[in-house]
């Protein structure tokens, strides 16, 4: 299925983004080109914008595109994508208590997230 998209505009991450280099390995272990036509984009309301406005594909959190009745999913498993988020924060030093209550945010969304997918394991095909 992925070959008979080539035809359509995509929006990818840019080069050298760890999500990049995975769908170019996706492409690849098909033995397709990346699409010629495409945009390169890493803010997801631009990425929605073009999405919305135009006939273009793109690899984004199923979660987001689920929410959004404007967009729909195709059935195009990207299983070998992963699905880790990460937070970076300095080694040295706590979090300040600002940050902290944002860690805390971010884990309890992250739950909630994790107990969506697990009630409905259809949103991981």
């Amino acid at each position: 299925m992925l070959g008979e998209l080539l035809g359509y505009p995509w929006v990818l991450p840019v080069d050298q983004t760890a999500l990049r280099g995975e769908l170019e390995d996706v492409f690849a272990a098909q033995g397709l080109p990346l699409p010629a036509d495409l945009v390169e984009c890493t803010s997801m309301p631009t990425l929605r914008g073009l999405l919305l406005e135009g006939d273009a594909i793109a690899a984004m959190p199923m979660l987001i595109a689920d929410e959004d009745d404007r967009l729909a999913m195709l059935d195009t498993p990207l299983r070998s994508v992963s699905r880790l988020v990460g937070v970076t924060v300095a080694r040295n030093r706590a979090p300040s208590p600002g940050a902290e209550l944002l860690l805390e945010q971010l884990r309890e969304v992250a739950a909630e997230i994790r107990r969506r997918v697990a009630d409905e394991p259809d949103m991981l095909k």
